[in-house]
């Protein structure tokens, strides 16, 4: 989704609050009370922040959510003292992309198959690496 697309129209957070579903489509908001949403396609959000960038008592850290008090929420420290370079920003959103795919191996849905798995993020090169360069990089095996 770009950035012309209101969220609100396309997310269904659950019932239960574990997970965030994608809407169904054709669906909208306007049309009814309630929006339905399929149970095997979810949204999971990913970043990396630094609090007190610039400072020597600087955070970095990583964020996964998948839903408002979901269990399988994440957030995790990165190695104290980095630096809060464009680099270092980059490495902490793929870990918290690994991180988002980690909980959907291991641990989310059981045996409930995924029809299709939204990731948000802000970081331009997370999102071109998802949907251009990924196909280039199979391709030549990086």
């Amino acid at each position: 989704y770009g950035d012309d697309v209101e969220l609100d129209l396309v997310q269904v957070p659950s019932l239960d609050e574990d997970w965030v579903y994608l809407a169904c489509e054709n669906d909208h908001p306007a049309a009814a009370a309630i929006v339905y949403a399929t149970h095997d396609c979810i949204f999971i959000a990913v970043d990396g922040a630094c609090r007190g960038n610039g400072t020597p008592d600087a955070k970095a850290a990583i964020g996964v959510f998948v839903g408002e008090t979901s269990s399988f929420n994440r957030s995790l420290f990165a190695t104290p003292g980095t630096r809060d370079e464009p680099n270092r920003r980059t490495e902490r959103r793929i870990v918290a992309l690994e991180q988002a795919l980690e909980i959907l191996r291991t641990k989310a849905l059981g045996e409930e198959p995924l029809h299709k798995v939204v990731i948000k993020a802000d970081s331009e090169y997370l999102v071109k690496g998802m949907t251009e360069w990924v196909f280039k990089w199979e391709t030549t095996g990086i």
